[in-house]
């Protein structure tokens, strides 16, 4: 049983590896040199990657000549880690306008939801949105869609980004909302070094990971207040 709980605290552990803070989870969301790493639908030939134009360099437009039930979209998925909140971020523009102004033309979805809309009542300039989202699984499908709810709105887009937020509570080192036995893992891992590559292992930082940072742990046991 031990090396049962052992091996998967290890996988854990590797897994928040790559989720570390500030680390970009998108990738080229930028579009600086094509729409690669993305998968595109109903994109046509005025839409997609575009050299110039974006904040700066490239950026994707959104556009779909085609029947007006279909949405031109533009996604990627993510690797992520179940309960940990993420900030989502990116740039984005109207372009061609038409139908109903005010119905929400764009959005931006998040592991299926949607978390983010604009109207073409936005200013006809580079705007910028920000939310906070929370991953449910190992994995997540950041999606960009133009001209929902039946409009026929281009949307151009760019500076897409997520990455994991800094921890909620001492002794959270995996942003989880919950000190538990996977932060314990992390502490009991990192024991006797300076905090190695886990923002907040060094709970009290005073350059070591040691009997102090446990204490800590152990005294904020369970959810963050």
């Amino acid at each position: 049983m031990k090396t049962a709980y052992l091996a998967s605290s290890l996988c854990l552990i590797t897994s928040i590896a790559g989720n570390a803070w500030g680390q970009e989870l998108i990738v080229n969301g930028g579009f600086d040199y094509g729409s690669n790493g993305w998968i595109t639908s109903s994109i046509d030939d005025y839409g997609g990657w575009i050299a110039t134009g974006g904040m700066p360099g490239g950026m994707f437009r959104l556009n779909d000549n085609g029947p007006i039930a279909t949405d031109p979209t533009i996604l990627q998925q993510v690797s992520t880690l179940p309960a940990m909140h993420y900030l989502l971020t990116g740039s984005y523009k109207k372009d061609y306008v038409s139908g109903c102004g005010a119905c929400p033309s764009f959005a931006v979805d998040f592991d299926g939801s949607t978390v983010f809309t604009a109207t073409a009542e936005a200013p006809a300039q580079w705007l910028y949105f920000s939310v906070e989202v929370v991953a449910t699984g190992t994995s997540a499908v950041v999606e960009l869609r133009g001209e929902i709810n039946g409009t026929d709105t281009d949307w151009e887009i760019d500076n897409l980004s997520l990455v994991a937020l800094a921890v909620p509570c001492l002794g959270d080192i995996t942003g989880s909302y919950i000190v538990n036995s996977v932060d314990l893992a992390i502490v009991l891992s990192a024991w006797g070094s300076s905090g190695g590559e886990f923002a907040g292992t060094d709970i009290n930082q005073d350059g070591i990971v040691d009997a102090m940072d446990l204490g800590i742990l152990l005294g904020a046991w369970g959810p963050c207040q």
